[in-house]
């Protein structure tokens, strides 16, 4: 294990790859918890065959690069958000599961040996990927995030141990240290203003000076001058990706204020609990864990494939880390989490990001506060590296959340034309403003980098190129051929159970424009069980397929409202392919009514969504399907891809 300085982008330190332990090593680049160096391991092994992958090929970058400048969702207007883009569930669904991730995983967004977007050409083996990349989280749900983790461990010292002494109270020890907003106001509630995260300015200046001696050893000089410049309003918190907009780190900060409040319980109530700092911890992480199954989980994905897997006690995932241990016997480190979830399958919530919010009273409704509303842009700028913290390097009080808001306690539609407090659909397209991430690449001298980093579509879809993650699910993986049970399956007529690989969805298809599909080779498309999984429709003309151009094809693409349903975050089960055949003269209404009578089949299960929009007798056609492939046609600001997914 070793301390971690870190943020979603930029280059870490070269390092040696540390040899199997469980102990702690040196701090590598990063924030404050501790380094648990787990593992990272396949779902689908390891087989290095070129035909389970996309093209090794520097021409597959251009490719995804094009492919990921295209699904960036585009707005009628700067100033407006279409209503028919809101999903049912409230806004924190998108930044508690921000937080979750970061919970889980940390170093797969960083440039290193391994992991590159820059040189994300040629990529190592994937047997290379399993053996070196490391894990900077506990894949469990132990709020290391939070508490910093166990600093135990040959390679933590004095100035280690220090910094994560700072993430307590220092005089109130049992309790966790929180930060103080100051004016201008008002609160949003009748609440106390002990609501910002705790900042390096507030600590002792010996657990700054620790702090800025492991950053020292860790990162580049200029980094590191950047970092001594920043620190006053750095958060101190165990991972400082949860300062990175204002709702996660409020989200974060209920966590440190549950915890100093169980403390408060234990205290003045006989429970047969001590009233310290490991109890509280200890309660704040069972509450915690039992809101991830029964808040979260039931929240995005179907509640029967919940209860299923919990009643399963996740077989197909411990499945998954015996198979890895048989694979890395004498070298693992810990426990393993799957490299197909943690850089692709859980990377759903990046389409569920408003750009506008209904934040508080002060901006958002009733509209007589400072702004009507919250920009996305706003709300990372009032951060520890945003730039719009005042003098004092806190928090104004005016930008302390308003929960109600977010957490469906008070809901509110769009009918007013204000933003709906409701995270966006879980669909194909990821938020307008994650085309231009606002501070990321900024570092990047070089343009075409610079518009690369920013890019986050595309820098998802290089890291999972970069790291070898499977196109082709092979027969041993034991994914071909479970469905999910529940009412209905036996009526899917049309269904065609396969199993997929988890793997990156945003790759839907390695897009040749303007080819005849007749022309296009067999390309294994990465296929994926969350959001991507609801594009059923595309219409238009294009060389190689005669047909009827079928209208609206963006309600039509909407006809069928997954709600987060393929999306199972545990990314355990098997999918459904439901392909939809519609003839040249069928209407949009006709295709969407036979789509939602086929979800509702398959409701339970993970389903990808695919329409054959092809005339049933076209040579290609019965190609594709003999050879079991299935066609889709994409459109895209006007432009018509062919495609060809497994």
């Amino acid at each position: 294990m070793a301390i971690v300085f870190q943020s979603h982008g930029g280059a870490e330190k070269e390092r040696a790859v540390p040899g199997p332990s469980v102990r702690a090593g040196r701090p590598a680049t990063g924030d404050v918890a501790v380094d648990e160096e787990a593992d990272f391991g396949y779902f689908v092994p390891p087989l290095d065959a070129p035909e389970n992958y996309l093209p090794n090929t520097a021409e597959t970058l251009g490719e995804l690069d094009e492919l990921g400048e295209m699904m960036i969702d585009v707005v009628a207007t700067p100033t407006s958000e279409d209503p028919t883009e809101d999903s049912t569930l409230p806004p924190v669904f998108t930044y508690w599961g921000q937080f979750l991730d970061h919970e889980l995983t940390a170093r797969t967004d960083r440039e290193g040996a391994i992991s590159s977007m820059v040189n994300a050409h040629p990529p190592v083996a994937s047997s290379t990927v399993e053996s070196q990349f490391r894990n900077a989280r506990s894949p469990r749900f132990d709020l290391d995030s939070v508490y910093g983790g166990s600093a135990v461990g040959e390679g933590i010292d004095a100035d280690v141990v220090k910094v994560i002494s700072g993430l307590r109270h220092p005089t109130l020890t049992n309790k966790m240290r929180v930060g103080t907003a100051v004016d201008p106001g008002p609160l949003p509630d009748n609440l106390d203003e002990h609501r910002d995260l705790p900042r390096y300015g507030q600590v002792q200046s010996s657990v700054r000076e620790a702090a800025l001696r492991l950053a020292q050893a860790a990162m580049t000089p200029e980094a590191f001058q950047k970092f001594s410049d920043s620190l006053p309003q750095r958060a101190i918190i165990g991972d400082n990706r949860n300062d990175e907009n204002l709702v996660v780190a409020q989200f974060h900060l209920s966590f440190l204020r549950f915890h100093n409040k169980a403390v408060d319980y234990l205290a003045s109530h006989d429970t047969g609990w001590i009233a310290d700092f490991s109890s509280a911890q200890a309660l704040t992480r069972l509450h915690y864990q039992w809101l991830i199954v029964e808040g979260y989980l039931k929240g995005v994905c179907d509640p029967v494939v919940v209860d299923r897997v919990v009643n399963d006690r996740a077989s197909h995932f411990f499945k998954f880390r015996a198979e890895f241990d048989a694979r890395r016997q004498n070298t693992r480190l810990g426990n393993a989490l799957p490299l197909e979830f943690s850089t692709a399958a859980y990377r759903f919530g990046h389409s569920m990001v408003r750009t506008f919010y209904d934040y508080n009273k002060n901006f958002g409704r009733p509209g007589t506060g400072f702004l009507p509303r919250a920009t996305l842009k706003l709300l990372f700028e009032f951060t520890g590296g945003g730039g719009r913290l005042d003098d004092d390097k806190k928090l104004p009080k005016n930008w302390i959340i308003d929960w109600t808001r977010f957490t469906g306690a008070d809901p509110h539609d769009a009918s007013d034309g204000e933003p709906a407090r409701l995270a966006r659909r879980i669909d194909t397209e990821l938020a307008p403003p994650l085309h231009t991430l606002f501070k990321e690449g900024e570092d990047q001298a070089d343009q075409q980098l610079k518009e690369l980093f920013k890019n986050l579509a595309r820098r998802n879809l290089r890291r999972g190129y970069n790291l070898r993650l499977p196109t082709k699910v092979p027969p041993s993986s034991g994914l071909q051929s479970q469905a999910p049970d529940g009412p209905g399956f036996a009526q899917a007529s049309q269904a065609n159970w396969r199993g997929a690989v988890l793997a990156d969805p945003r790759c839907l298809s390695i897009v040749r424009r303007e080819a005849r599909f007749e022309e296009l080779p067999r390309r294994h498309c990465i296929a994926f069980p969350r959001a991507y999984a609801d594009l059923v429709l595309h219409s238009g003309r294009s060389r190689g397929c005669r047909r009827k151009s079928i209208g609206r094809s963006r309600e039509l693409s909407r006809g069928v409202d997954l709600r987060g349903r393929a999306a199972c975050g545990s990314g355990l089960g098997s999918f459904a392919w439901v392909h939809a055949q519609s003839e040249p003269s069928q209407d949009a209404r006709q295709l969407t009514d036979r789509l939602d009578h086929q979800m509702d089949a398959v409701r339970g299960g993970h389903a990808i969504v695919l329409a054959r929009l092809l005339p049933r007798r076209t040579a290609a056609r019965q190609t594709a399907i003999s050879s079991g492939f299935t066609t889709l046609w994409l459109r895209k600001r006007g432009r018509n891809h062919p495609a060809i997914l497994p």
